[in-house]
C-alpha cells in the first residue's frame, strides 16, 4: 500500500550554527573544580556583626528562593524567551508553549531537531542546561547573577540593622554551590561596618538553602536519558494504539488485521482519527508511573465486572506504563502530562482522508472474501514532565518541569543518533577575559541605528573566541574604543534593549589596530491586519481574488514570520493573532509586534471556532461488494457526522510564502496588511460538504504561490 504523506501544517525551523574560533593567545589552567562539591569556607564573622551577616543570609537565601521556583517553572531556565517555539506545531521548536498566549516557554530535553518529515539519519537534541557553572549559561550561573543582581535592592544599605553604619566598597559577586545534600550561596560583598566607634572590615558570607536540588536535576536527568536509549514514550503509544484499535469504525485503524468476509471493509476520516489519539494522549499519558519515586502505586482492576480480565488489566497498567529506575526516591513525585491544545504531529498512510482495507475476493475451489489492514502511524507528540518535591522549602514544596518530545514513524520508535546526557565536568578556566590579557588593538567599534543613522550609546560590546566570551564595554557616543583578547575566528557581538543584537566575525590581532562599523536594527513596532481570498465551490474548488473579505467573528489567525538568518546572525521569529472580527474586543494579540528587515518565511493559519456548528454529514457511498456473484455494497462516510464547533475548531486555510522588507519599508508605516486563504467550507450548503473537501487544506502552499502577487502585505501608516 502507497503511503499517502499530507501533511496540513508545517513550520520549519531555524538553525543557528555556531563556529568555534582558534584560539591564539596562551592558556594557563587552574585546577579543575572536583565533582564531589562542598560547602565553601569563609572566614567566621566577629559575633558583633551577627546582624549585618543575618541580613545578607536572609536576603540571599530570599532571592535563591525565588530563582530556583523561576528556573523550575522554566525547565532550568530564568527567562525562556530565547526559545525557538512554534504555537502552531509544538514539534517543530526547541521548546513548547506550555499554554495558547502564555509567555512561559518549556525546552525540550530531549527532542527532534530536524524537521518531521525527515527520513534517514535524523539528528536529536536537547535544551537541557548544566546544573554547574562553566561556559555559557547555566542553572548555578543563573542563580549568581539573579541573586547579585537585586541582594543591594534587599540589604537596603542595611538601613533597618540600628546601630551600624554600613559602607558598600563594591558590589556584591555571588557564587552558588549545589551538592549532594543542600544548596549553598557564597556573596563576596565588601562592607566597611562603624559600629560604637569599631570599624570592621567584612567580605565574605555564606547562606544555605536546605534544598536537594541536586536530586531533582539528576531524576530529571535519567527520565530523559531513559527516553532517548529506550524510548518509553513511544512504546507507550504503540501500546495504547493496539489496545484501541480494531476493524471497527468506532475504533482506531489496527495497525494490522485480517478479516475474512465479502465487502470492503471498515472506513475512517483520517481528521477524525488524529481526534482520536489526542483523546488517547491526553487521558493515558498521566498514567505513567516511574518505580521507586513517593507517588508510584500498585494499580488494581476495578471490581464488580468493569474490567474482563483482570490480571491483563493490572499487568497492563503496573508493567507496561511502569518507567524502572535503578534508585529509590521517596521525597519526590514525578508526573507525566499531555495536554490537548499541543497539536500533535500526525500522518497516516490513507487516501487523502479516506482510510479503508485492501480487499479481495476468489471463487477459485471456495468462495471467499478478505480485508487487510495494515496502517502505519507517524505520531510525534510533547510530554511535560513534572518533579514535585513536596516537602523542600519546610513544607512550601517545589516543582521542576521540563518537556520531552515522543517520535513514532511507521508505528515503531523513530532511529536517533542522539547521545545521552553525561554528568556536566567543569572545565579548566582560561585567563581569556583577563583585563592583562588584552593586548590586540586597540580596536574601535562604531555602532548605528538602522532607523535613524544615528549613533548607537550604552550597546553592549563582547567579543567570544572558542568557547570564551568576554564583556568589552559600552559606546559612549556611538563609538567604544579597546583593547581585545588576541583570537583567530573570534566574533564580535552588539547587544542593546529595544535592538536586535549582532554577531560579526573580527580577528584581533596583537599591536594592529581596526575599526568595525555595525548598524543595529532596532525594533519597529507593527500593527497586523488581515483580509482573505476565499476559496469557494462551485463545479470544482477556485480562488476568489477580486473580493477580499475580513474575518468572521468566530475565526482566529495566528501569524509566524521567520526570519532569514545567516550564521553570523541571531534568530527572529515574529509572532501575532487575530482573534473574531474586526468589530470584536478580543483582537489576541496583534498591536505592537517587534519587526526588523530581512528576507521572511511567513506562515498564516487559519481557524474557524464555528457558531453555529460546520457539520460534514453522512454520505452514502457504494463499491461493488466483490462477492462471487458481484454487487456492491453500500456504507456511510463518515459513519457518522463531523462536526466543527467552538471546542472543536476547524481549520479554514491560510498561506505560505517568502517576503523580502526593507528597513525604509518599516519605517514609511506602522501597519501591516496581510491577505490570506480563506476556506469558505462554511458558506457551502451542508448538503455539499465532502470529506474530501478537507484535503483541500494540504494545497495552502499551492494555491500560495499561485497567486504570490495578491498575497504581497502592504505597510501604511494609521
Amino acid at each position: 500500500m502507497k503511503k499517502a504523506q499530507v501533511t496540513v501544517f508545517m513550520i520549519i525551523g531555524i538553525i543557528l550554527l555556531l563556529s568555534a574560533g582558534v584560539v591564539m593567545y596562551l592558556v594557563q589552567s587552574r585546577e579543575a573544580a572536583p565533582l564531589e562539591r562542598e560547602r565553601p569556607r569563609v572566614v567566621s564573622l566577629p559575633s558583633e556583626l551577627e546582624p549585618i551577616s543575618q541580613m545578607v543570609n536572609t536576603c540571599a537565601v530570599d532571592l535563591a528562593k525565588q530563582a530556583f521556583i523561576q528556573i523550575g517553572a522554566g525547565g532550568g531556565y530564568l527567562d525562556s524567551s530565547g526559545l525557538r517555539f512554534n504555537p502552531i506545531e509544538p514539534t517543530e521548536g526547541e521548546g513548547v508553549q506550555f499554554a495558547p498566549l502564555s509567555s512561559l516557554v518549556l525546552p525540550y530535553w530531549f527532542y527532534l531537531k530536524d524537521k518531521n518529515e525527515c527520513i534517514g539519519s535524523c539528528e536529536f537534541d536537547s535544551k537541557r542546561l548544566p546544573l554547574e557553572r562553566g561556559p555559557g549559561l547555566s542553572i548555578e550561573g543563573q542563580v549568581d547573577d539573579f541573586v547579585a543582581e537585586r541582594l543591594q535592592q534587599c540589604t537596603n544599605k542595611f538601613r533597618s540593622v540600628p546601630g551600624f553604619v554600613v559602607d558598600e566598597l563594591d558590589k556584591p559577586k555571588v557564587e552558588t554551590t549545589v551538592t549532594k545534600e543542600a544548596v549553598y550561596v557564597k556573596v563576596d560583598f565588601p562592607l566597611r561596618v562603624t559600629r560604637a566607634n569599631q570599624v570592621f572590615s567584612v567580605n565574605q558570607f555564606v547562606a544555605e538553602l536546605d534544598f536537594n536540588f541536586r536530586e531533582i536535576y539528576n531524576i530529571a536527568a535519567v527520565l530523559t536519558n531513559f527516553q532517548a536509549e529506550h524510548r518509553y514514550l513511544e512504546r507507550d503509544l504503540r501500546q495504547l494504539v493496539d489496545a484501541f484499535s480494531r476493524a471497527d469504525s468506532k475504533m482506531m485503524p489496527p495497525v494490522s488485521e485480517l478479516d475474512i468476509e465479502f465487502g470492503i471493509g471498515q472506513i475512517w476520516v483520517k481528521f477524525d482519527v488524529e481526534r482520536r489519539i489526542r483523546q488517547v494522549l491526553a487521558s493515558y499519558i498521566p498514567l505513567l508511573q516511574v518505580m521507586g519515586t513517593a507517588n508510584h502505586r500498585y494499580i488494581r482492576a476495578p471490581t464488580g465486572g468493569v474490567v474482563k480480565d483482570k490480571d491483563l488489566y493490572e499487568i497492563l497498567y503496573n508493567r507496561g506504563m511502569i518507567i524502572p529506575l535503578n534508585t529509590t526516591h521517596p521525597g519526590l513525585e514525578v508526573r507525566f502530562h499531555y495536554l490537548d491544545w499541543w497539536k500533535p504531529y500526525f500522518d497516516l498512510n490513507c487516501n487523502g482522508q479516506i482510510c479503508q482495507a485492501e480487499s479481495m475476493s476468489s471463487t477459485f475451489g471456495f468462495i471467499f472474501g478478505m480485508q487487510r489492514y495494515n496502517f502505519a502511524y507517524d505520531v510525534s507528540f510533547p510530554v511535560m514532565v513534572e518533579v514535585e518535591a513536596p516537602f523542600a522549602f519546610k513544607g512550601d514544596g517545589y516543582t521542576f518541569q521540563f518537556m520531552l518530545e515522543a517520535n513514532m514513524r511507521n508505528n515503531e520508535p523513530m532511529p536517533s543518533l542522539f547521545e545521552p546526557l553525561t554528568q556536566f565536568k567543569i572545565p579548566k578556566r582560561s585567563m581569556l577575559c583577563d583585563l592583562d590579557k588584552r593586548f590586540a588593538g586597540p580596536n574601535r567599534v562604531t555602532v548605528i541605528d538602522g532607523s535613524t543613522s544615528k549613533p548607537v550609546d550604552q550597546a553592549t560590546i563582547g567579543y567570544t573566541c572558542g568557547r570564551e566570551a568576554c564583556p568589552i564595554g559600552l559606546t559612549v557616543k556611538g563609538a567604544l574604543e579597546s583593547p581585545f583578547p588576541p583570537c583567530l575566528g573570534g566574533f564580535v557581538s552588539i547587544e542593546k534593549e529595544n535592538y536586535h543584537p549582532t554577531i560579526v566575525p573580527f580577528n584581533a590581532r596583537t599591536d594592529e589596530q581596526q575599526n568595525i562599523s555595525v548598524v543595529l536594527e532596532p525594533y519597529r513596532l507593527m500593527d497586523f491586519e488581515l483580509e482573505k481570498y476565499l476559496l469557494k465551490k462551485g463545479i470544482d474548488w477556485e480562488l476568489d481574488v477580486e473580493n477580499p473579505v475580513k474575518q468572521e467573528f468566530d475565526e482566529e489567525t495566528i501569524f509566524l514570520l521567520e526570519r532569514n538568518s545567516t550564521i553570523f546572525e541571531e534568530p527572529f521569529t515574529a509572532f501575532a493573532q487575530i482573534k473574531g472580527g474586526v468589530f470584536e474586543k478580543d483582537t489576541g494579540f496583534n498591536t505592537d509586534i517587534q519587526m526588523i528587515p530581512g528576507q521572511y518565511k511567513v506562515k498564516i493559519f487559519g481557524f474557524k471556532y464555528a457558531k453555529p456548528p460546520i457539520i460534514f454529514p453522512k454520505q452514502k457511498r457504494c463499491q461493488s461488494g466483490g462477492g462471487p456473484i458481484g454487487g456492491r455494497k453500500c456504507f456511510n462516510v463518515p459513519d457518522k457526522p463531523l462536526v466543527f464547533d467552538h471546542k472543536t475548531p476547524l481549520p479554514v486555510g491560510g498561506a505560505e510564502f517568502e517576503w523580502n522588507v526593507t528597513g525604509a519599508m518599516l519605517d514609511a508605516g506602522n501597519t501591516l496588511q496581510f491577505k490570506t486563504i480563506g476556506f469558505g467550507i462554511d458558506i457551502l450548503p451542508e448538503s455539499r460538504r465532502k470529506i474530501e473537501d478537507l484535503e483541500q487544506l494540504g494545497r495552502i502552499a499551492e494555491y500560495s504561490k499561485e497567486v504570490r502577487e495578491q498575497l504581497e502585505p502592504g505597510i501604511v501608516r494609521k
